[in-house]
């Protein structure tokens, strides 16, 4: 019997890259690209999206064979000769804006991280690498591409980066409790008087939510801070990520707004809310 060939995301078939970003947070922000540039944003997103499409899409044990098949392609990258549609458009890209590949390994990390039977992060400075794997080191891979320098707005990146992240923590705590995942310190269950066990179970009460409002608060600070990173950078360059700071901040107003309840409910913004946002970004920019 032969077997089945493995189709890992972004390394087998078309590349998708551009719906799958029409239908992100990246999205809007691409708006505000030339041509070239929302070609490239979309062609990197694609990237990410695979990436994270190995980890959640699949149990750990294929999860596992589909990064295995992604660490190779990017170590051929890195030697100058990648095998897949996909490795030769990044190496291009990379060479072409001055993208540091190794951003591309930490983003992987990241994944490999997750395609875990349970995740379990022991103190908040694991939650903080966690944050830079998935969400910074893609920040400072898109800064050559809005037209960013890397030296300069690096801090800029991380910051917007770390927030953005910390956001999806605090937004997904039953759907990742669901799936076995744990991404608030032990530490910090431990210090709000939270057992593991309770918060998988949805049950831990009002020491859930004051923890819940600690991530919350801490996602409004990295926020702060990359808002006072943007000062002294070209505003045109700004105004596709800053799109992006816009939107998640409106929705973590909202959570915020209506007591966090993460477990009963799954917060969006709705179309008018984000073409409210759009308007005002489009007026300011």
């Amino acid at each position: 019997m032969t077997k089945a060939p493995l189709l890992t995301p972004g390394l087998s078939g078309p590349l998708n890259g551009v719906a799958q970003m029409q239908a992100s947070s990246f999205g809007p922000g691409a708006w505000f690209l030339d041509k070239q540039a929302r070609a490239d944003l979309a062609l990197y997103y694609g990237f990410c999206r695979a990436i994270d499409d190995c980890a959640d899409e699949y149990k750990p044990a294929e999860a596992k064979r589909h990064l295995a098949a992604w660490k190779k392609e990017l170590a051929a990258l890195h030697k100058g000769r990648p095998g897949t549609p996909m490795g030769l458009a990044l190496a291009e890209l990379c060479v072409r804006r001055g993208i540091p590949a190794g951003l591309m390994d930490d983003l992987w990390l990241g994944a490999a991280s997750d395609a875990k039977p349970a995740v379990r992060l022991k103190r908040y400075h694991d939650v903080r690498a966690y944050c830079y794997r998935v969400a910074g080191s893609v920040g400072i891979a898109c800064l050559p591409i809005f037209g960013l320098p890397l030296e300069g707005a690096t801090p800029f990146a991380l910051a917007l980066g770390e927030a953005f992240q910390l956001i999806n923590i605090v937004r997904d705590a039953r759907e990742d409790a669901q799936r076995g995942r744990l991404y608030f310190a032990l530490e910090d269950l431990k210090a709000h008087g939270v057992s593991p066990a309770a918060w998988m179970a949805g049950q831990g009460g009002e020491p859930a939510q004051a923890l819940l409002r600690d991530y919350a608060g801490r996602a409004r600070h990295a926020l702060e801070r990359a808002d006072a990173a943007m000062v002294g950078l070209d505003g045109k360059a700004l105004r596709a990520p800053r799109l992006m700071r816009a939107l998640y901040g409106g929705l973590l107003d909202r959570m915020q707004a209506d007591g966090l309840k993460v477990f009963e409910k799954r917060y969006r913004l709705g179309k008018a809310r984000k073409l409210w946002i759009l308007a005002k970004a489009v007026v300011a920019g």
